[in-house]
């Protein structure tokens, strides 16, 4: 219990906090000196420390007024308010982009010696901490008498400095798992998350071998990140102490409610409820000069390194500190938020290191990153909030947000503490010449008691769902840590008191002691399990109580026990889930099933006391027990406060990047989630505020693909022309056909807001077009430009995304040698509008396989030979799409390029080539010009022609050849022909003979009667280079011309979507080759000899099956004399 002297001093220091203004800060330095002095001179009495500081803080309020400010404003782009888990992380990221000026107001003073694992004390003398303590404060605890401590303050600690609370966090990594973040909006899911708790991994499963991890390299790249900002790591079981060694068997128990172990509680869905070694966000350091421990890529690969906490700081923010658009600027308290017509535009501070009032101005957003309590807060004094609270707190009313500072959700702790006899730390191992234990790790010899420290207190962490009645099922509502041999860790341990030696006082965990009861920590150890609640019914507030924002609010967690001396529904959820689990903990270490060498090891229970048993007595511990297991959340939540783009609602430019916009509590640690969310911020702010600028230029060309490398564009003369920040460009030469190719540019590029794309894209596709003129490919010449007055402009403001959009430009072109330009452009420059050829024209046509597309004509030009034309509703995941044609003048009008380019805007998070570039050039652009190439010479005196795709599929067309309804597709080898050896397997290209002679008679039948003869064949060894594919297109055409009728012939060349029984080909022949015509599938047939009878393969059979057409054997198709075989053979 708190001694009066020690209320009264409580009382004060609440009451000064309180009441603090803006001079006041200025003095907050000096008592910060001042008491580091005291802190040399601790060996007097804590009761006079405390009455020190007491005075102290009289002389602060009373010299209040002394000192005068002064004000400077800065300009940023963005200001963000908090250098805290996961607002450093974005003040880092967005420093990146290297002309974002990024500021960062961080309220806590800079700290020293915060190496390794080392903190500052929680305790509120500390100006780190806030002090944060919920209602009711010093209500019961003023009575000595009252044992329970029912109405205690609850104390909350928080860390203000450079990397906020992560900087003396347990380090823990736990995602949240599916089910629970399924309740978040939409961007926020499983899987979209898992994006970025990968990205922001370093982690151990990629250094340390699969015999120790236990995690396959599978499972390592589908779950986990490497080269991420976070180094994570696991603890070194060799070296836990003997009584978490002996409980080992309890962790493996798979009929225990945890399943049994895993060896990796973020990977599959089924290992996320169980017994584990915990993942800890820790580095592995090396010692470098006297007493630096730094990360090395040595010590990365070592896991009996020294280790150092992993935070904000050291993962984002330390080695780009130096950066000149990254500012930060400590012990800067943000007192308002600046807005303009609910834009906000700044915020106005208070800089004690400089004595001044300053005012930040932002030219794109500010940020709120102060977490579940001080977010709120600065939002409701500056005027967002419940209308109700604004004005009883007398602000400005900016926007009413009834969330604001509502929601508050935290898991909830209570300790289950052993008394275990000293064998119980026992370390392994040694031997009979050595008392100085030693195990080896990774073939080398360690001393253990090295190890064991670097493992920390940390041992097993339990995943486990309670059998209580709640939302979701598939999650894990309670978390166990064991740590081992270890004091109790109790936060709310004495405040304005010097510290406790140890925490031996039983006092301050049980109300059953006595004031002498204290345990002899010479004689015992103890062993310390906590237990969390993580999906507690409890909710809270935290709501201003003046308009200064040196007035604390008024924090209420809503641990409502009683009402009228009737339990709450809350709390009897909530107790009922720690007495379950207390029981189940008595039961693993008391009961007849405990192994002897655990049982020998506890000697007793210390908290709860096995003399607390009935459910009431549990309950009046548990009210005196609950402490915050410090994850509070949801004081700005998704979607309600903060929308899924994490702006607030009812202003605009204005986030939040913290724990107060979880949309729910999380089943575990909220650290992953919180780096996470400071990366997924950074990604959005940047997809809306960069361009990021694609370009694809392909040119086909009448030859075939050569060995030699195509020349590389100059990437620095690009760069240095754009001033983007990042340029990357890939070149590929394809084979497109027999005796044809192309030539493909794919560029990428992340450009400033205010760059002109249409002029980045013209610089790209003019360095890309100016190489390897030597292959009658197109050049600069006469090239239509994308920045041109007669180009609909598609650099409009991005809007927020979760995902990369991005400005696409796409160029495609082909020479047509000796065909007169202005020819050429009468084909092409047809457009037959509902308005002829004039602005505006619209025209319609459906394809196969689509919907009704329509065509408006923006631009006509006969003179140059130019059109311009927009679809607006085209069905492609894009928006603003405009194309051209163009006939380019070539040799003095001998000859003629013909050009075409596009341009739109992608959808979010779509493959901008695979999914958008890719299939325009090659099926819409290289197709049309393919179509037209065949029109004129020499392509015009070829009996056909091939064409290769580069997904997989090679196909030839026959001259002549006309869609129809009606249809007969055959299979090749073993169908129509076989070989002349009567091997398997063809010897060569001219290893083959028609399998009937009444093939070419049925085939030219079928052209009679308007029936298309189709080849569909599975020649999946062109794509292993085991099958030359030049000679097999050779041999089809002999095959063909044998055959006597025009037919094509398509080849699955890759184990793809074309490949048999898949349906690819089949689609491809329906939706692309027959088109304006739609097959009559009720009289189409498929032949083929994979049957699936007599030991052969069924592949033939089951892609009819899948078409949904009539299958039929080659005997029973070809020859009317066949008798097919019954089923049952």
């Amino acid at each position: 219990m708190h001694s009066q002297a020690e209320v009264n001093c409580l009382e004060q220091t609440t009451e000064v906090d309180r009441h603090i203004d803006i001079d006041t800060v200025f003095f907050f330095k000096r008592w910060v000196q001042i008491l580091s002095c005291l802190q040399n001179i601790r060996k007097m009495a804590g009761l006079k420390f405390l009455i020190s500081t007491c005075i102290l803080l009289e002389l602060v309020i009373f010299c209040r007024n002394t000192y005068q400010t002064q004000s400077d404003i800065i300009t940023c782009d963005f200001v963000i308010i908090g250098a805290g888990t996961a607002s450093l992380t974005l003040g880092g990221l967005l420093a990146d982009v290297p002309y974002w000026k990024v500021c960062i107001l961080e309220r806590g003073p800079l700290e020293s010696r915060m190496d390794g694992w080392y903190t500052n004390s929680y305790k509120f003398t500390t100006p780190h901490d806030p002090m944060w303590l919920t209602t009711p404060v010093l209500k019961t605890i003023e009575n000595n008498k009252n044992k329970n401590r029912d109405g205690r303050n609850i104390y909350i600690p928080r860390f203000r400095g450079r990397g906020g609370t992560s900087r003396v966090y347990g380090a823990i990594n736990r995602r949240a798992s599916p089910a629970v973040l399924d309740l978040w909006p939409d961007g926020w899911n499983h899987d979209n998350l898992t994006h970025y708790y990968k990205r922001m991994e370093d982690h151990y499963c990629y250094y340390d071998s699969e015999d120790v991890t236990g995690i396959s390299e599978e499972d390592c790249k589908k779950w986990h990140g490497k080269g991420g900002a976070m180094q994570v790591n696991t603890q070194m079981e060799e070296a836990f102490q003997k009584f978490p060694r002996e409980m080992k068997y309890l962790c493996e128990k798979t009929s225990m409610p945890w399943g049994g172990y895993a060896n990796n509680y973020n990977g599959h869905l089924e290992d996320r409820i169980s017994c584990s070694v915990f993942q800890q966000f820790k580095m592995r350091t090396e010692k470098v000069g006297k007493d630096d421990f730094v990360p090395t890529p040595e010590a990365r690969n070592n896991r009996a390194s020294q280790t150092a906490r992993g935070s904000s700081y050291s993962g984002y923010y330390e080695r780009r500190q130096n950066r000149p658009n990254l500012q930060l600027f400590s012990s800067t308290t943000v007192t308002k938020i600046l807005f303009e017509n609910k834009k906000a535009i700044g915020v106005l501070c208070l800089n004690e290191d400089s004595e001044k009032i300053l005012t930040f101005y932002a030219k794109k957003e500010v940020i709120v990153g102060g977490g579940s309590f001080d977010t709120p807060h600065l939002l409701q004094v500056s005027g967002i909030g419940p209308t109700k609270l604004l004005k009883k707190i007398k602000v400005d009313i900016v926007a009413d947000n009834q969330h604001v500072g509502q929601h508050l959700w935290d898991h909830i702790s209570v300790p289950y503490v052993l008394k275990l006899t000293p064998e119980s730390d026992d370390l392994c191992c040694t031997g009979p010449d050595s008392k100085i234990p030693t195990v080896d790790i990774d073939g080398k010899i360690y001393d253990t008691r090295t190890l064991s420290s670097i493992n920390g207190p940390f041992s097993w962490i339990l995943h486990l769902r309670s059998n209580l009645t709640r939302p979701l099922q598939n999650m894990s509502d309670i978390q166990i840590y064991v740590m081992g041999n270890s004091k109790l860790f109790d936060e709310t341990g004495s405040l304005c008191t010097a510290p406790t030696t140890g925490h031996n006082d039983l006092k301050e965990y049980s109300f059953s002691g006595d004031e002498d009861d204290i345990v002899d920590s010479e004689d015992f150890n103890e062993g310390t399990i906590r237990i969390i609640d993580q999906w507690p019914e409890f909710r809270g507030s935290i709501n201003a109580v003046t308009a200064n924002i040196f007035d604390k609010p008024k924090l209420d967690y809503g641990w409502t026990y009683t009402i009228d001396g009737i339990p709450t529904k809350e709390f009897e959820q909530v107790s009922k889930l720690f007495k379950d689990q207390i029981r189940m903990l008595r039961d693993m270490f008391f009961g007849n099933d405990v192994r002897e060498e655990l049982r020998s090891l506890i000697v007793d229970e210390v908290a709860p006391g096995k003399e607390i048993d009935t459910d009431e007595e549990l309950d009046a511990w548990m009210r005196g027990m609950f402490v915050s297991a410090l994850h509070p959340v949801g004081t700005c939540k998704m979607p309600e406060c903060a929308d899924e783009f994490l702006q607030v609602r009812g202003v605009s430019k204005l986030r939040v990047c913290d724990a107060s916009a979880f949309a729910t509590q999380t089943d575990g640690n909220p650290a992953a989630t919180l780096f996470a969310m400071g990366e997924k911020l950074a990604d959005m702010l940047k997809f809306q505020y960069l361009k990021y600028v694609k370009v694809a230029i392909r040119q086909d060309l009448s030859i075939q693909v050569e060995s030699t490398k195509l020349d590389d564009p100059d990437i620095l003369s690009v760069q240095s022309y754009t001033n983007c920040i990042d340029t990357k460009v890939s070149s590929e030469w394809i084979s497109t056909g027999k005796s044809t190719s192309a030539m493909i540019y794919r560029w990428s590029l992340v450009c400033n807001d205010n760059s002109n794309v249409r002029d980045i894209a013209d610089k790209v596709t003019e360095a890309s077009l100016s190489l390897n003129v030597n292959y009658n490919s197109c050049t600069t010449e006469g090239f239509p430009k994308f920045n041109r007055v007669e180009t609909p402009n598609i650099d409009k403001e991005s809007e927020p995304n979760h995902k990369e959009s991005s400005f696409v430009f796409i160029a495609w072109c082909r020479a047509f040698e000796n065909v007169n330009p202005n020819d050429l452009w009468r084909s092409v420059g047809y457009y037959n509008g509902d308005n002829g050829n004039n602005p505006g024209s619209k025209k319609c046509f459906k394809l196969n396989c689509q919907e009704e597309i329509c065509s408006i004509l923006e631009y006509m030009n006969n003179d140059t030979r130019e059109l311009i034309f927009s679809e607006p509703e085209l069905n492609l995941p894009l928006k603003n799409y405009v194309s051209t044609k163009n006939i380019v003048s070539k040799n003095y009008g001998k000859s003629s390029f013909y050009v075409r380019t596009g341009s739109f805007k992608s959808n979010p998070g779509i493959d901008w080539y695979d999914g958008l570039a890719g299939y325009l050039l090659e099926d819409v652009y290289s197709a049309d010009g393919t179509r037209r190439s065949r029109q004129y010479p020499p392509l015009n005196s070829l009996s056909g022609w091939w064409t290769e795709k580069t997904d997989g599929l090679l196909y030839y067309e026959s001259k002549g050849i006309k869609s129809s309804l009606h249809l007969a597709a055959f299979d090749l080898d073993g169908t129509l022909i076989t070989t002349k050896s009567g091997e398997d397997f063809p010897i060569d290209e001219n290893d083959w003979e028609l399998k009937f002679h009444k093939i070419p008679e049925r085939l030219l039948k079928n052209r009679n009667e308007g029936i298309n003869n189709v080849i569909m064949s599975n020649q999946k060894g062109i794509g292993l280079g085991l099958q030359n594919k030049e000679e097999w297109m050779t041999k089809i055409e002999n095959i063909i011309s044998m055959l006597g009728v025009p037919m094509y012939a398509l080849a699955a060349t890759e184990d793809n979507k074309y490949r048999k029984p898949n349906v690819g080909m089949w689609e491809y022949y329906k939706c692309s080759l027959n088109q304006f015509s739609s097959i009559d599938e009720s009289d189409t047939v498929y032949v083929g000899d994979a049957n699936g009878q007599e030991g052969r393969p069924d592949s033939d059979k089951m892609f009819a099956e899948n078409v949904g057409i009539k299958f039929n054997d080659p005997e029973e198709y070809f020859l009317s004399t066949f008798k097919k075989y019954h089923d049952d053979l």
